[in-house]
């Protein structure tokens, strides 16, 4: 979205709430999301509009402002979201490890080849992208915070904690966030 990636991008647009999952457990990385906490207050946002996606504010935006890093996992995690964004599924490939696994409140622990079927086709359904953070917060994790503009309407925000190990992302955790008020 990933990004609320895929099928999962805009599923609660509805107005539908998301189910809840009080028995589900604390994601393997919960520590990453206190360290995400503390880099938030350290850093400028990241405002970056996918010109595939934003014609008309990637000429105003392509100008990324984020913490100084030579960190990698960032570079990776942008690039997996761009193969999506412009549906280059060989790209996509190409970044996705062989044991990607994908996790959202709706798909629990998704297959890499059940996440290329499900949800990297949906790029249809977005009208607009924009990532508000993209936070290395330790050598293989990144939390990703973006905004999304839907077709039929609304805007929403969710947050990925993205693990790339290797050069590849293998896996993502999706955080479902809420509508955002106009």
């Amino acid at each position: 979205m990933p990004l609320r990636i895929g099928q999962c991008v805009g599923e609660f647009g509805n107005g539908a709430d998301p189910p809840a999952h009080a028995d589900s457990p604390a994601p393997k990385n919960a520590g990453a999301l206190v360290q995400f906490h503390r880099a938030m207050s350290d850093i400028q946002p990241l405002h970056h509009a996918w010109p595939a996606m934003n014609p008309a504010n990637a000429s105003s935006r392509n100008s990324m402002t984020t913490t100084p890093t030579t960190d990698t996992t960032t570079t990776v995690v942008q690039r997996f979201f761009e193969s999506y964004q412009n549906q280059d599924r060989s790209a996509a490939e190409a970044i996705a490890g062989d044991e990607f696994v994908f996790t959202s409140p709706q798909d629990d622990h998704i297959d890499r080849a059940t996440w290329f079927e499900k949800c990297f086709p949906t790029v249809g359904r977005v009208k607009s992208q924009e990532i508000l953070y993209l936070v290395a917060v330790s050598d293989e994790d990144v939390f990703l915070m973006y905004e999304y503009e839907l077709k039929d309407g609304g805007t929403y925000r969710n947050t990925e904690l993205i693990t790339v190990r290797g050069g590849q992302v293998v896996e993502s955790q999706v955080f479902f966030g809420g509508a955002v008020a106009g």
